[in-house]
């Protein structure tokens, strides 16, 4: 009796454990696929503000970037002058006769009053690698400066028989403030040597065969020892009273209808 008594509790304990409501399993995080947040995913870089900014500087610096040198030729006078454009061969000793003699009159009559300017186009047209060295150092040398272009020059056709590179570089110590080093540099490069070759050529296909030519206007004159300096001033005093638009066409009518003598007279006063 007592078995069976014993029996039926083991039974009924069985029964009631096994009807118990189970306890809610605690979920650790990750373990459920349903409950856990989705992954973020990862967004490409994006350069930071300031490499962004850098980045558009870059850009506008490209757009606007002007040259440190706007090239025109030399010359000397007033900007808005009459221009006397002179074709010129530093190896040239004729060249460097007229320029001691005729252009340095021009100067003095014309270009100290303002009435004109002179404008010099480097012209190697004796064809030497020196001739050619010293058109390009002259350019070299109107970057620094009108004051020290000039000088250069005048230095160039003084010592044209010795316009090696050395030579060239050695005569920058005789004019005042200019950078030997970025002279030096300008040459080396060799920077203006398309512009001096475009120069030959355009002069060329003027028909410019012997140096120095003017252009005086629509004139030309082959520069020389032999011809004397009342021929350039002539030609200039005309140009420049036909260039003046109150006078020019009063002397050209009193020009047509006058005879040679009266037209020498007034040529004078003009």
């Amino acid at each position: 009796m007592r078995r069976l008594l014993l029996l039926f509790f083991v039974v009924s304990v069985i029964a009631v454990s096994s009807c118990a409501v189970p306890e809610p399993a605690v979920e650790q995080p990750g373990e459920s696929a349903e409950t856990a947040p989705p992954e973020v995913p990862e967004l490409p870089e994006t350069p930071a503000e300031d490499e962004a900014e850098e980045s558009m500087e870059e850009v506008a610096e490209e757009g606007s970037e002007l040259p440190e040198f706007e090239f025109q030729y030399p010359y000397i006078g007033a900007e808005g002058a009459f221009a006397i454009i002179e074709y010129g061969d530093f190896s040239n000793q004729v060249n460097t006769q007229v320029n001691n003699f005729q252009v340095a009159a021009m100067k003095r009559d014309f270009v100290v009053s303002n009435k004109a300017k002179i404008v010099f186009k480097p012209y190697p047209l004796s064809g030497s690698e020196e001739a050619q060295l010293a058109a390009e150092a002259s350019l070299c040398m109107w970057e620094q400066g009108s004051k020290q272009f000039w000088a250069y020059h005048d230095t160039l056709f003084t010592y044209f028989l010795y316009l090696d590179e050395k030579s060239l570089n050695n005569y920058v110590g005789r004019i005042p403030n200019a950078d030997k080093s970025a002279f030096a540099e300008c040459l080396s490069s060799r920077k203006y040597r398309d512009t001096v070759s475009a120069t030959l050529e355009d002069g060329k296909a003027l028909g410019i065969d012997q140096t120095p030519t003017f252009i005086i206007g629509s004139e030309s004159i082959v520069g020389s020892v032999k011809v004397p300096y009342k021929t350039f001033k002539e030609t200039i005093e005309t140009k420049l009273a036909q260039n003046n638009p109150i006078t020019g066409s009063l002397v050209s009518e009193i020009f047509s209808t006058t005879s040679d003598e009266l037209r020498s007279f007034l040529n004078w006063f003009v």
